[in-house]
C-alpha cells in the first residue's frame, strides 16, 4: 500500500513538472513573438486589449488624421517608429498630424526621441523631446506636466516667459480661466518621487527589472532638484518684476506720448481757426 502511494506521488511530480517545463516554454515562445512583432512595423499600435473608441470610426488604425481616441478600461499603447505613448484608462487624446497631438484628459506618459508637438490647451502647446507625462488630476480643467528627461521642453504661449519652462524633474499644472480666457499656472515644484512612482508604475507596462533600474535612473536625475528649486524660483520671480517694470514702463511711455499727440491736435486745431490771435 505504501509502495503504491509512493508511485502515484512520483508521477503526480513528474506531471507537474511536465506541464510547468511546457507553460514555461510557450510563455517563453510568446514573449519572444510579442517582442518580435513590436519592432516590425514603423507605425504598430498595441491595446493592452481593444478597448477604446476613435473618432471619426476607425481613423486610428488607418491613421487618418484628424482623429481623436478615448480609451476604455484596458488603457492603450501606442508605438511608433520614434515615440511611444502609453494611455491610462479614460484617457481622452487626439491626433492633428502624426506629430502632433492635443491632450484633453485623463493620464498619459510619452516618451519620444524626436521633436514632439503637443496641445494642453487652447492657450498653450509645448514642444519637447523625451520623457514627460501628463494628467488631469487636479480640479476640472487642470492640466499637469511633468518633465522626467526632456532637456528642453518648448512652451508655445503668448501668456508665459522661456524662463517658466518646466526643468527636468519638475512639475506644474496649467488652465484656462473661465471667465475670461487667460492661461493660469500653478507654482513650479519639485517632482515627488513617491506619488510619482506610484502612479507611474501603473501606466510605463514595464517588467520588474525595467522599473528598477528606471527608478535608478529618474532617481539619480532628478538628484538636488529640492536645493535647485529655490534658485529657479528667485530667477522666475526676478524676471517676472523685470517684465512688469517694462510693463509699466511702455505704459507710461504710451501715455507721454498720447499726451503730446492730443497736444499737438489741439495747436493744429487752435492755428486752423485762429484762435490763437
Amino acid at each position: 500500500m505504501l509502495q503504491w502511494q509512493n508511485n502515484r506521488l512520483a508521477l503526480f511530480l513528474f506531471q507537474t513538472v511536465f506541464f510547468l517545463t511546457h507553460v514555461v516554454q510557450a510563455n517563453s515562445e510568446h514573449e519572444q513573438a510579442h517582442h518580435s512583432k513590436a519592432v516590425e512595423p514603423a507605425a504598430a499600435h498595441k491595446a493592452i486589449q481593444p478597448s477604446y473608441v476613435d473618432l471619426p470610426s476607425g481613423c486610428f488604425v488607418r491613421e487618418k488624421f484628424p482623429c481623436s481616441l478615448r480609451t476604455y478600461a484596458d488603457g492603450l499603447i501606442v508605438e511608433k517608429k520614434d515615440y511611444r505613448i502609453v494611455l491610462k484608462p479614460s484617457t481622452v487624446i487626439s491626433w492633428k498630424s502624426g506629430r502632433h497631438l492635443r491632450f484633453v484628459s485623463g493620464d498619459v506618459w510619452l516618451d519620444s526621441r524626436q521633436s514632439l508637438m503637443l496641445d494642453m490647451n487652447s492657450r498653450l502647446s509645448v514642444e519637447f523631446i523625451g520623457q514627460v507625462t501628463l494628467s488631469s488630476v487636479y480640479e476640472s480643467g487642470q492640466l499637469r506636466l511633468q518633465n522626467m528627461s526632456a532637456s528642453e521642453i518648448h512652451f508655445k504661449s503668448e501668456d508665459l516667459l522661456v524662463s517658466e519652462s518646466v526643468p527636468v524633474g519638475f512639475e506644474n499644472w496649467y488652465s484656462i480661466l473661465a471667465s475670461g480666457g487667460e492661461l493660469q499656472r500653478g507654482v513650479m515644484k519639485p517632482i515627488d518621487k513617491i506619488g510619482f512612482f506610484k502612479n507611474w508604475m501603473s501606466v510605463a507596462v514595464l517588467s520588474p527589472a525595467e522599473l528598477k533600474k528606471n527608478f535608478k535612473y529618474f532617481s539619480s536625475l532628478w538628484r538636488g532638484n529640492v536645493e535647485q528649486a529655490a534658485e529657479y524660483y528667485q530667477k522666475i520671480i526676478e524676471r517676472r518684476i523685470a517684465t512688469y517694470q517694462e510693463i509699466q514702463e511702455n505704459k507710461k511711455q504710451e501715455k507721454i506720448h498720447k499726451k503730446n499727440q492730443q497736444e499737438k491736435i489741439r495747436k493744429l486745431y487752435r492755428e486752423k481757426n485762429f484762435l490763437n490771435e
